[in-house]
């Protein structure tokens, strides 16, 4: 037998343009406050319900749509089932999704379903299941917003892409994307995305470039040259036989033989042409003698990256395949690529760097990309992780996290993968550089498992992992979700994983996993408006840990804050993951280097309610809060060790959940129910009318019927008033919707505002949405610094405005929504239903005491009474009377005054200044806002009451002490009667003081401090 012999060798080989390729994938924000919120609408809800068990979910800030289930292994047989629920939950049409491929390996099985939108493929839309022993445990999900004007032609694909601004394509994954109708053509190594009218809407490069490997002899230029065998390579002798070699290199041939550098595994060309090499009986292919050293190195470390695979992976759909290598491209580069299933290396840069093909990292760096093409079932070609699987690919089978020594002259490595790479701080935007934070995780689990497993069985166990996670296709900001689906055991990730706390501290240490805290998942369904007299306000909050072992959830950290009109906000100007502990205790101690002037409590002005927790559900109540008022609340928690501490409200006063107290007397409501006619609705605004018809009027009255960003169904009814009925709106648009003038006679307290809206629009520094009454805005939508905080209304949302400001006497006002937007990023816009005009229902009724209650057996008449609930609220007087009731502050003599009253405070005031069988009637009138808004109306059994002293009373208790009255008659102090100002010619006694009938409010009062004692018990 003979044996052939290569000098220096290996490279890897690809060809597969089935599986998704692209530009780098998109690195999504994930902030827990906006989780939470986004876990509390009602469609995930109302799904949560229907399925069962423990889900929690990663969602797409971007759209609001999901993209990541935890499922606690639901039957694979009802996988259809599922995945149309999960398009609902992306606002898509469950019949536009299709089982496309079922991959099955072992126990292990992924289902993806592609999305067509009328007939045209939307390029990476999906959602896939992960199966283990036929129970689903996750779900990926990439679904777009999908809203064209026009039908796809044939041929034409729906391409999501990022929206234009200023004429080109505004690439910033923060903002979210859109979609356009485009035809895909490929230009040399290219792919190119163009629409219609041939604009370009995106072009990338499929090749995938090197820049690898590690430092080790035999392995790079300037090492020895070694000899090993040359496998798989077709030998042909004299006769015409041929043979392929054998793995040590041997055939069965002999004689005159002529050598091709091609096998069913590999093809080796040298630039355009096959490598052959003429020669007898045994022979040795000569690098850099025969054929180039480079062909020798791609031919011997392919085999070496190729039986890697086989071991690990064997159900690899690449092992299959043919390889095409190419060498020794003409054109002077630091250089090699992959791209379609093909690995090509160029002749290097004399002086600058060597030949790659020649670096057995670097061949091993492009045969791990193909690596990672071929063993994707679903997601994304995402260019970083490709980049840090590639790197360690070639660091785990030679051995090494240095990279490619010896790529330029002299350098001991290209680049390595042991120092600690973290996201994202270490994130530049530039593939190879970001691809080293997911390397570097790799390579430490690869040392960690060997540590504790023993170096064979750890590596092949962290080698196994990252191809798991890849056959997911997760992007960056995905791998935590990736990595931990590739752990599970049994296709319920709400039980946990293997090894899914170390994994989890790991993550975290590359700041690729989700935090401290862990994965948590939240329910809340905020308190609407509450009745005056409702006496509490329950509610409840959901949160269970998705990983319980391994999440640090601190369970005595969870805990619910309330405020009226809170100055202060916790968090409010700190990163949401650096925000301060509740037990701060009043002042925070000042940074070094700064004044030391202690710091404003954070929380002052906030009440804390205690809660009860029932396995996953905690319950509180916040106690009664006065009509009028406006409530806010919000729900933090944090890790144990107090790193991570999340608030509902992510640090925005916009955030805060809120409900106002009080009966609500509607002054006019419109409910669009005959399409309201008396509405005005054009394009540009009230005060700058479209008089050269630049913009377009998209407002509407119709029924919606659902889709992303759109309400599903009218909030009462049948009709509703939007700007997007069955389409978002338009970009570079202005429009508006004013209302008819409401008359309003008399406005009194709470003068509202109050209408259901659903609304969607893009971060305020881009598009505004607004509310105005004449020319005074009302209310705007939020902007941000990063302009990436749009308002995404997840369902019909309740929304009071103030009015007090704009109306102070009778009147009239109407109200004007209106809606410009920018070249770029459309959302639903504008849905509204049920809007309202209201105030406080009987403010009088408000004012009045509910329980006064006089005595008549006592020798003292004793006065007690609850404050009434509401605000605002500046003084209250208890006034009495021979005869009959009082009809005012100024009608009879003032027993008692508080000039700080407290919602609901009880009180109790004592008269004795009543002579043996004397009678009156006591009533309490109270100051509103102002010292002339008293409310004076005497109503017995509520604020009024008849009381008295008997002839004939019982003893005083001489253990108490003296409570006094008004005008003790003991009092040294106390003017004769002579003296007084005025006399009340009812009373019986003809000696208390009574108000003068030409004077009112609280300023007279003032003045009867002198001759009124105030006692209280």
């Amino acid at each position: 037998m003979l044996a052939l012999l290569l000098l220096l060798g290996l490279a890897p080989p690809a060809d597969r343009l089935t599986a998704p390729t692209g530009p780098r994938g998109p690195h999504l924000g994930q902030h827990a406050a906006r989780q939470w919120r986004l876990s509390s609408s009602d469609g995930w809800r109302a799904f949560r319900a229907r399925w069962g068990g423990r889900w929690a979910a990663r969602w797409d800030e971007r759209s609001g749509a999901p993209r990541f289930l935890y499922a606690p292994g639901v039957p694979l047989a009802r996988v259809q089932e599922l995945v149309g629920d999960v398009a609902l939950l992306a606002g898509v049409d469950p019949d536009e999704l299709s089982l496309a491929a079922q991959h099955q390996r072992g126990e292990h099985s992924i289902l993806r379903f592609e999305r067509s939108w009328h007939g045209a493929q939307v390029l990476g839309d999906h959602v896939s299941v992960v199966a283990v022993n036929g129970r689903i445990g996750a779900v990926w999900v990439q679904l777009h917003p999908v809203r064209l004007a026009q039908q796809p032609e044939p041929g034409e694909l729906v391409l999501p892409l990022p929206s234009w601004k200023a004429g080109r394509a505004w690439i910033d994954e923060a903002t979210g994307v859109r979609a356009h109708l485009a035809r895909r053509t490929v230009e040399g190594h290219q792919v190119v995305f163009r629409d219609r009218a041939g604009r370009e809407l995106q072009r990338y490069d499929q090749r995938h470039w090197a820049s690898v490997t590690l430092s080790h002899d035999e392995r790079t230029v300037g090492d020895d040259i070694v000899q090993d065998p040359a496998r798989q390579v077709t030998v042909t002798d004299a006769a015409g036989a041929t043979a392929i070699s054998a793995d040590d290199g041997s055939h069965s041939l002999s004689g005159e033989l002529e050598v091709l550098l091609e096998g069913p595994s590999l093809r080796v060309w040298e630039q355009s042409s096959e490598i052959r090499v003429a020669g007898s009986d045994d022979m040795l292919l000569e690098g850099d003698v025969d054929l180039p050293l480079s062909a020798t190195q791609v031919q011997h470390a392919f085999h070496q990256g190729w039986d890697w695979l086989l071991q690990r992976w064997p159900s690899h759909a690449w092992l299959s395949a043919q390889v095409p290598a190419t060498v020794e491209l003409d054109y002077a580069a630091c250089n090699a690529y992959y791209t379609s299933g093909t690995i090509n290396f160029f002749v290097g840069y004399e002086g600058s760097c060597n030949n790659p093909g020649r670096i057995a990292d670097v061949v091993l760096h492009e045969l791990g990309h193909g690596f990672h093409h071929y063993v994707l079932q679903t997601g994304t070609f995402a260019s970083d992780i490709s980049e840090g699987s590639a790197d360690y690919v070639a660091a785990t089978i030679l051995g090494d996290p240095a990279l490619a020594p010896e790529f330029y002259p002299g350098s001991d490595y290209l680049r390595e993968i042991d120092s600690d790479k973290v996201y994202p701080d270490d994130l530049i935007g530039e593939e190879h550089n970001d691809g080293l934070i997911w390397g570097s995780f790799l390579w430490n689990l690869r040392e960690q498992w060997s540590d504790t497993y023993g170096e064979e069985l750890g590596v092949e166990m962290a080698d196994q992992l990252m191809l798991g996670a890849l056959e997911q296709g997760p992007t960056l900001t995905d791998v935590y979700q990736a990595v931990i689906t590739a752990d599970d055991d049994d296709g319920d990730l709400s039980d946990g994983t293997p090894h899914g706390c170390e994994l989890v501290a790991l993550l975290d240490q590359h700041g690729l996993g989700p935090g401290p805290i862990g994965v948590v998942s939240f329910d809340h369904e905020p308190l609407g408006s509450q009745g005056s007299s409702v006496e509490s306000y329950p509610l409840e909050l959901e949160l269970f840990s998705a990983t319980p072992e391994c999440g640090d959830l601190d369970e005595d950290s969870v805990q619910l804050w309330f405020a009226v009109e809170p100055a202060l906000l916790p968090g409010q100007e700190q990163a949401q993951d650096e925000l301060p502990r509740p037990d701060s205790g009043g002042t925070d101690t000042a940074e070094p280097g700064d004044s030391g002037a202690p710091q404003p409590d954070p929380y002052e002005g906030w009440q804390a309610v205690e809660l009860e927790r029932d396995g996953d559900l905690w319950s509180g109540v916040i106690p009664r809060q006065p009509a009028t008022s406006r409530v806010f609340y919000f729900m933090q928690a944090s890790s144990g060790d107090g790193e991570q501490v999340v608030y509902t409200h992510a640090g925005a006063q916009a955030g805060l959940y809120s409900f106002r107290v009080g009966d609500r007397q509607e002054i006019w409501c419109e409910g669009f129910e005959h399409g309201a006619s008396d509405w005005e609705h054009g394009s540009g605004t009230p005060l700058q009318p479209d008089t050269e018809g630049i913009f377009t009027d998209e407002w509407s009255f119709g029924t919606p019927t659902g889709g992303t960003f759109l309400p599903d169904g009218p909030y009462e009814g049948s009709l509703v008033a939007t700007t997007a009925l069955d389409a978002w709106y338009s970009a570079n648009n202005r429009q508006y919707l004013r209302s008819p003038a409401v008359e309003i006679e008399a406005p009194g307290p709470m003068l509202l505002l109050s209408y259901q809206r659903w609304l969607t629009v893009e971060d305020g520094i881009y598009d505004h949405a607004r509310l105005l009454t004449g020319e005074d805005l009302l209310w705007a939508n939020p902007a941000s610094e990063a302009g990436s905080d749009h308002t995404l209304d997840v369902g019909w949302t309740e929304h009071d405005v103030e009015l007090g400001e704009q109306l102070e006497g009778p009147g009239s006002l109407r109200f004007t929504w209106t809606l410009s937007s920018d070249q770029g990023l459309e959302y639903g816009g504008w849905a509204l239903d049920r809007v309202c005009v209201v105030q406080l229902d009987d403010p009088e009724g408000h004012y009045r005491a509910q329980d006064l209650v006089a005595s008549d057996d006592a020798a003292v008449v004793e006065i007690s009474w609850s404050q009434p609930w509401i605000t605002p609220m500046s003084a209250t007087a208890l006034v009495r009377k021979a005869g009959g009731w009082p009809e005012g502050v100024h009608d009879g003599v003032v027993v008692d005054l508080d000039f700080s009253p407290e919602p609901g405070e009880e009180r109790v005031a004592e008269d004795d200044q009543v002579e043996l069988g004397q009678s009156f009637h006591y009533a309490l009138f109270v100051a509103g806002e102002h010292d002339e808004d008293w409310y004076s109306q005497a109503v017995e059994g509520e604020n009024a009451d008849q009381g008295g002293v008997p002839e004939d009373p019982p003893p005083p208790d001489t253990d108490d002490e003296d409570t006094g009255g008004i005008g003790a008659p003991d009092d040294s102090d106390a003017a004769p009667c002579e003296e007084r100002d005025d006399r009340d010619d009812d009373d019986d006694d003809g000696c208390d003081c009574a108000a003068s009938p030409g004077t009112g409010g609280v300023a007279w009062l003032l003045m009867l401090l002198g001759v009124v004692a105030r006692r209280r018990e």
